[in-house]
């Protein structure tokens, strides 16, 4: 007598994804010299980097990444390696006012609200063949070309293929979306 195979659930397919995530980031981590001046182990970047939530932990970390040149070279290996897209800088002769970046598979743009000239949409659209699945939750990081700090967000969950966020106009992550130097990652 046979049984019936499980059917695979949306939390069966997160929990192999974050495994599969786990072990890029093994393989990054493999490649780069393990020393660090400021004491910050390749698993706490790992973590940090996975998580935006941890937002106690952020200045310390992106301090300690502006000195220590292996946790940087470590932290640039894990943006590229565990990115699941990149928008890469603006072209310089693009001029004008930016309302969108874009790059294959992926579009975020943002446009003033209408009830409220304080509150901008950003809305992440993306190319639905990608892999990508309603309910996935991404992290967007925007590393700055010239202005540091980074700037990371938690995605809302994914929902036909893309997600909105509101930000207020001023905020730090929608300023460095205008940045023609800022690079972006979908992590």
């Amino acid at each position: 007598m046979t049984d019936k195979p499980e059917q695979n659930t949306g939390e069966q397919e997160q929990m192999a994804q974050a495994i599969f995530v786990a072990l890029e980031a093994r393989d990054a981590l493999r490649q780069i010299p393990p020393q660090s001046v400021t004491g910050i182990s390749q698993a706490e970047l790992v973590r940090w980097l996975l998580n935006p939530q941890a937002d106690d932990a952020q200045a310390a970390m992106e301090a300690a990444i502006r000195v220590d040149l292996n946790l940087y070279r470590s932290y640039r290996s894990l943006l590229t390696t565990l990115a699941r897209r990149h928008i890469p800088r603006a072209r310089a002769a693009d001029d004008g006012e930016r309302y969108q970046r874009a790059a294959e598979g992926v579009r975020i743009s943002w446009r003033e609200s209408r009830a409220d000239a304080a509150q901008v949409y950003l809305m992440v659209e993306l190319d639905p063949t990608a892999g990508f699945s309603d309910g996935e939750q991404l992290t967007l990081i925007v590393e700055p070309g010239e202005k540091p700090p980074a700037q990371r967000r938690q995605l809302e969950p994914l929902s036909g293929g893309g997600c909105q966020l509101i930000l207020a106009a001023d905020d730090p992550l929608l300023i460095a979306l205008q940045e023609d130097d800022a690079e972006i990652y979908i992590v």
